[in-house]
């Protein structure tokens, strides 16, 4: 299912033995985070899930088989605060608010995507939270406060039983590459095992994306060491002991993610990366890439113009690219011998391609039907636009998985008719989807070059003015960062 999905699917460090683990994963897209995991580890790993996301009657179903944990989220009953708000401090200052009655120690307040729980309500202007907020007046939600010790009784039970488990401890997915926040619900969890002396070994698991929305796009599982923590924590404060064990997982998480500000520069240092080392190179990547992220923050500190037309550049170049559909790793002119491979093996896939394609073509109008009506429907109720989006992309992938069981139904009852045969309707029914998957690989791998050899023969100028402008990001890039 995930190689529908994803187009290379790339597995650095250590596989987890499957047993009593507790994964620490990132959460850069809705549903799309689980199935690249599962898939990464090669066994059947529940996660904690949004108690909302259950809800869903296609997400629920599936929560089911994969035997995944429920939570309901305070987020999910955030209201709209009256007045605004700012942070001195810790200390958050009221204008035309009504903290006294609308607040209560222990509920959150979410301004500008950060979030601080409330400690004290001095005033209705004035209360006290565990982190710093905008230092300007600004809109902000409270989230309330929840009862989730059902959640947290079913996970030690489940971890107790010497099965693995992944949660996402951000809370949330979100549009940036690197992590955000995180809740302390997993520091909870570790250190009641700890408590129970439950034997169960940790890990953190970045799931990295070149673009985590993107039909076909590559993804980089990095799994970390082992991760240890000592029996001493029981013995501490155990809000010092939580922030200890969040502390731990964030530092471990942030060593398996690309810390970038947004995907046209991970897209950049991707870019980069490829130059350096090669596409084919099967060392530690995420860590190489980590190096050129050091050296882009670097430039961006000392010189913000530099790097932005830098990343400028890039994106002009990229879009020319993505509109000719050509490789961009493409640097010199395609032999002979190639461009014989390419139009003779274009020639003999075309006709069996053909059907194919016209089947995925159609049901990519299904599903994109079915998730625009469905953002429609729920366009009213959207505040923001990530969550409008994380609907969009999740319902795009729901209706994709889920109607492509009907379209294989349906072509196995057309075979059957034609063939009145259950073994040959069985055997097409195994046939059918490899071969899907066979004509995505085949358009991965060959349909850039293809368009390049084309666009060589055709329009030579055109080709030549890209090569150049390749050579000149080069020197750009160069110029900017040097050789990691």
């Amino acid at each position: 299912m995930t190689s529908i999905w994803v187009k290379k699917l790339r597995i650095e460090g250590e596989i987890p033995e499957n047993g009593p683990v507790l994964i620490c994963a990132s959460h850069m897209n809705c549903y799309f985070d689980s199935l690249s995991l599962r898939s990464a580890l090669g066994y059947l790993v529940p996660s904690v899930i949004a108690e909302v996301s259950t809800k869903q009657k296609v997400i629920g179903f599936a929560s089911g088989l994969f035997q995944d944990i429920s939570v309901d989220r305070p987020v999910d009953h955030a209201v709209k605060g009256v007045g605004l708000i700012k942070g001195e401090g810790l200390n958050i200052i009221g204008q035309g608010t009504t903290f006294l009655k609308d607040l209560k120690p222990g509920m959150i307040i979410e301004a500008d995507g950060n979030e601080s729980t409330v400690l004290e309500v001095i005033s209705d202007t004035l209360a006290k939270g565990t982190y710093n907020l905008p230092a300007s007046f600004i809109d902000y939600r409270i989230q309330p406060k929840l009862d989730n010790s059902k959640m947290f009784n079913n996970v030690l039970k489940w971890l107790s039983s010497k099965k693995p488990l992944f949660i996402c401890p951000e809370g949330r997915s979100h549009e940036t590459p690197g992590t955000i926040k995180f809740k302390s619900g997993i520091g909870r969890i570790v250190l009641e095992c700890l408590k129970a002396n439950i034997p169960i070994k940790f890990y953190s698991i970045g799931v990295n994306y070149t673009y985590p929305d993107y039909f076909r796009g590559n993804v980089t599982v990095s799994i970390s060491p082992l991760i240890e923590f000592s029996q001493s924590l029981i013995e501490q404060d155990e809000r010092k002991a939580v922030k200890t064990i969040v502390d731990k997982f964030y530092s471990e998480l942030n060593k398996n993610v690309i810390p970038l500000q947004n995907y046209d520069e991970v897209k950049l240092v991707h870019f980069i990366y490829s130059e350096l080392h090669g596409r084919v190179n099967k060392g530690q990547r995420i860590q190489k890439i980590q190096t050129i992220c050091q050296k882009i923050e670097t430039l961006r500190s000392k010189s913000l113009d530099q790097l932005t037309e830098l990343t400028e550049s890039f994106c002009r170049y990229r879009d020319v690219i993505q509109t000719r559909e050509i490789s961009k790793y493409f640097t010199r002119k395609p032999g002979f011998i190639e461009m014989f491979f390419c139009f003779i093996f274009s020639m003999i896939i075309l006709l069996f391609a053909c059907i194919g394609w016209a089947i995925i073509w159609l049901e990519s109008i299904y599903v994109e039907a079915k998730a625009q009506q469905s953002r429609l429907r729920l366009l009213s109720k959207i505040t923001f636009r990530k969550s409008g989006c994380d609907i969009l992309n999740s319902d795009r992938m729901i209706y994709f998985f889920a109607s492509f069981p009907l379209v294989l139904g349906f072509f196995n009852l057309m075979f059957y008719f034609y063939s009145y045969s259950f073994v040959l309707t069985g055997g097409f029914a195994i046939v059918f989807p490899l071969y899907i998957y066979i004509c995505l690989l085949m358009h991965d791998k060959y349909l850039s070059l293809w368009k390049t050899i084309n666009l060589y023969m055709m329009s030579s100028c055109d080709f030549e003015a890209i090569s150049q402008a390749r050579k000149s990001l080069k020197v750009r890039i160069n110029d900017a960062v040097g050789h990691s």
